[in-house]
């Protein structure tokens, strides 16, 4: 089972992998990295990280499922996910159940046969006139063994077992659909968490590279002073700065390992775990397909499980609906026995008179409900009531998916409006701190100028390394709301 479900989750993950990669980076920047590129990365290159209590794992447990010797992909973790998570387990266990009660009701509607056996010791008194006997009664005696087989077989109830078996596959079916979404829901849900996780990655390079900034900044701070060109309140100032940036930087490492443990967590993994994942780029450059959206939203109705599996569970409630008005009809069944009494008989303490010999017979059970109270009819009712709530949930369901749909849709086009927005800011904030600083050395600019502009720079970072992550979470969340791996990269 393990093997199966791990198989599926690579497939899933996979068709999310194919239309989403994320622009991450280690947790801190190199030493020669230049003030200002600690949030980026070229792309076609690969991000590192790794963290956790201790690279040590247990095997052999389901809280144990991480190898540390290589770093894990999106796809490796929605694997996992699909092997510890419980909700992948219950909902197998319940397809395997809706499995299960089909067999049992095609079986209930076919050839019944039984073997059985009867024992009898009897002991009867009779009157009898007391002329005949003195007493006034005699004494009969009867012992006997009866083998037999029967065989019984419904033949025919006006659509009753055609419905019931109609009934149990499409409950059946509903289960299948229901195992297919919960998959993709362990699926998203590593996903999104998995971008989290490199979306506080970088925005941690961004906090390292801003004190890196501050850094540069105290620096020339106290270059100037010792020049005579600055104030001690400058450099006091810039020290503040910088330990500001330090400050960030703590916090920034914070949200990483709690991004990490909601990761394993819903990887379904203890969350001291080791844990190494490997976060592919994405360059600038790309774009998304957003595709037609009234096109998206009939697609997303046609193949989500979610809608297929209410759609299952109205045709379930019809089917019960005319198994409720076939018992207002007779029901025709075969019956047979064959078996053979081997018994004895004695009257009055007189001599045993034994036989042992074949019994059989074979006929047609027609049976006719004339009168049950308000059973058929209450029966009849309650199935109305359960296929107009069947169709209500249904409803739900559609309007859901479209609501999914028209909102993964928007968020996918502001996301990448954003990330086209950043970079411009980005690259302005960038050049703006390049030339108050070079300005600052030279005199011709004040500190409070070069903090602003070291302040524009870091929040330029951040909003650089979160619209990167959005755009790839908002097409990851478009292709599960759609239902269908489709094509929304480049």
């Amino acid at each position: 089972m393990k093997t199966h479900i791990l198989s599926i989750a690579r497939t899933v993950a996979g068709c999310l992998l194919g239309v989403a990669t994320f622009s991450g980076r280690c947790a801190s920047a190199p030493a020669d990295l230049p003030p200002g590129q600690g949030a980026t990365l070229p792309a076609g290159d690969r991000g590192l990280y790794c963290g956790g209590v201790s690279p040590v794992v247990t095997r052999g447990s389901r809280s144990g499922a991480l190898a540390p010797e290589a770093p894990k992909t999106l796809s490796d973790l929605v694997g996992i996910a699909m092997e510890n998570n419980p909700d992948t387990r219950v909902a197998w266990t319940q397809a395997e159940e809706a499995a299960l009660n089909l067999g049992i009701t095609r079986s209930k509607y076919g050839p019944m046969l039984a073997a059985q056996a009867s024992g009898l010791y009897e002991r009867s008194t009779f009157p009898l006139p007391k002329s005949l006997i003195p007493s006034g009664y005699f004494k009969s005696d009867a012992e006997a063994l009866i083998p037999a087989l029967t065989f019984k077989w419904l033949l025919y109830d006006f659509g009753g077992r055609s419905a019931a078996i109609d009934e149990a596959d499409q409950t059946l079916a509903g289960a299948n659909f229901g195992f297919t979404a919960t998959h993709r829901k362990v699926s998203i849900s590593v996903t999104q968490q998995f971008y989290s996780l490199a979306t506080q990655v970088a925005r941690k390079a961004a906090a390292q590279a801003s004190l890196e900034s501050a850094q540069q900044v105290q620096e020339s701070a106290q270059a100037r002073q010792e020049r005579g060109l600055g104030t001690a309140p400058d450099t006091l100032q810039a020290r503040a700065a910088t330990a500001e940036a330090l400050l960030n930087l703590e916090g920034a490492d914070a949200a990483v390992d709690d991004a990490r443990m909601a990761l394993l967590e819903t990887a379904g993994v203890r969350p001291d775990t080791y844990l190494c994942v490997s976060i592919p780029t994405v360059g600038s450059s790309q774009r998304a397909s957003e595709g037609d959206l009234d096109h998206l939203i009939d697609q997303a109705i046609a193949t989500r499980p979610e809608v297929n599996a209410a759609v299952a569970r109205v045709k379930a409630a019809g089917a019960a609906i005319r198994y409720a008005k076939s018992e207002y009809f007779p029901k025709i069944e075969l019956t047979a026995n064959v078996g053979e009494n081997v018994g004895r008989l004695r009257s009055a303490g007189g001599d045993w008179s034994s036989v042992t010999q074949p019994m059989y017979g074979v006929g047609l059970k027609f049976q006719v409900p004339i009168y049950d109270g308000t059973i058929r009819r209450s029966g009849v009712q309650e199935a109305h009531s359960k296929e107009e709530a069947a169709k209500a949930q249904l409803d739900g369901t559609k309007n859901q998916v479209v609501h999914e749909v028209v909102k993964a849709y928007n968020d996918l086009r502001v996301s990448l409006q954003r990330r086209e927005s950043s970079a411009a800011l980005m690259s302005a904030a960038q050049d703006a701190f390049d030339s108050t600083l070079s300005s600052y050395q030279h005199g011709l600019a004040t500190l409070t100028e070069l903090e602003s502009s070291v302040a524009s720079l870091a929040r330029a970072r951040m909003a650089v390394s979160e619209a990167g992550a959005d755009v790839l979470t908002a097409r990851a969340v478009l292709t599960f709301a759609t239902g269908d791996m489709i094509d929304v990269g480049p």
